[in-house]
């Protein structure tokens, strides 16, 4: 497996208050990395840090072979591109449909008239096509993301990461709004989306029965650090 980002020694404090102290991870092509701890343990401000939606006070992020703090304007945006972020609360545009929802993440790729005019090209609408077809959602390409289930709309924001040709997954708690039935059946996506796309997954949880079912490599947070609890 390829090592696809590696974080070390991140540290972030607010108003005085340190909320990440000397926090490193890494992650793999093929890997679900699981994190778990309480509210308030650092996990969100880790994912923020990563990718560079805050800036960290000190510490380094490899992605792909490349050092991302520091990195500014055109040559951060391509790199995010390659990180793609899944929300509890699904961040989806309410009144557009699940393909235009998912095009949305190809935006970064398309001239400025065509993201005015929503106008797509052939490529773009073959990839955003073929990404809700991998989560599950051939059938749903048209429809509003507002008719679609809570785990269908969370596919689709899958799907999106998938259209921006992602590498790494980022999920923030991508199951805690969801009932249990439709929770596992995100996560086992995800896992499958190791093998199949070869992505690297890192998210944070706070059910330990779905952690110990779908994660390959379990990591806890407290006070701001990280510390494995256990290896596949």
């Amino acid at each position: 497996m390829t090592l696809l980002l590696t974080a070390k020694g991140l540290h972030k404090t607010y108003k005085g208050r340190a909320v990440l102290g000397d926090a490193s991870v890494n992650l793999r092509s093929g890997e679900f990395v699981a994190i778990l701890g309480a509210s308030g343990s650092g996990k969100t401000t880790l994912f923020r840090c990563l990718t560079r939606l805050v800036e960290p006070d000190a510490g380094t992020i490899i992605f792909e072979g490349r050092e991302l703090v520091g990195l500014r304007s055109h040559a951060l945006a391509k790199a995010r591109r390659r990180m793609g972020v899944v929300f509890q609360q699904f961040n989806l545009v309410r009144r557009l449909s699940a393909m235009e929802n998912v095009l949305v993440g190809r935006l970064a790729e398309a001239p400025l008239w065509r993201v005015m005019l929503r106008h797509f090209g052939d490529d773009d609408l073959r990839r955003a096509a073929a990404a809700l077809s991998a989560v599950g959602l051939a059938d749903h390409l048209h429809q509003r993301a507002d008719t679609l289930s809570g785990g269908q709309q969370q596919r689709v924001a899958i799907a999106r990461a998938l259209a921006q040709e992602s590498r790494v997954l980022l999920a923030d708690e991508p199951v805690a709004s969801l009932d249990p039935e439709t929770a596992a059946a995100i996560l086992s996506l995800l896992r499958d989306l190791t093998h199949t796309a070869g992505l690297g997954v890192l998210c944070t949880l706070h059910q330990p029965h779905l952690v110990e079912r779908f994660a390959d490599r379990v990591l806890t947070m407290e006070g701001g650090r990280v510390t494995s609890l256990s290896d596949a």
